[in-house]
């Protein structure tokens, strides 16, 4: 099943209605980093930065899945995701929640933050990018 699961994987990536390639990589990007986070909080003893690492890394496998899968099942649920300043808002919250009292912490935290930023700075700047706002270009719905 996993096999069949990536096997268009390439042509899902490079979908012509879709985002570039490199905005589908700067969220798997963020995606690994939040992964090493929540991977990191495990290991500092505090409730707290344990509960944030769970959402981190379900945040993460959420965010793989949108870039990977078709997921129109769970599209109309998120739209946020699919507007450069809902992702850049969403980013700069798991970044907040990233920043912690260690070094790793504060650096995944303010690369995410960047990122985020740099998101919500493109939706005043550029033109919509129309099948990547409606969903299409990630989860293969028809709006």
């Amino acid at each position: 099943m996993a096999l069949t699961y990536f096997r268009n994987l390439n042509e899902r990536l490079r979908r012509p209605g879709g985002p570039p390639l490199y905005f589908r990589i700067a969220n798997i990007v963020v995606a690994i980093l939040m992964i090493v986070a929540g991977i990191a909080f495990f290991t500092w003893s505090n409730f707290l930065r344990i509960m944030f690492g769970i959402f981190e890394i379900v945040f993460a496998i959420w965010i793989i899945m949108f870039e990977l899968a078709e997921m129109a099942w769970l599209t109309p649920y998120v739209q946020f995701m699919f507007t450069w300043r809902g992702r850049g808002i969403f980013y700069v919250f798991i970044g907040c929640l990233t920043l912690g009292y260690k070094a790793l912490g504060w650096i995944l935290g303010a690369i995410i933050i960047g990122i985020g930023i740099g998101y919500i700075v493109l939706s005043f700047t550029t033109k919509r990018h129309e099948n990547y706002m409606t969903g299409t270009g990630i989860a293969g719905t028809e709006t």
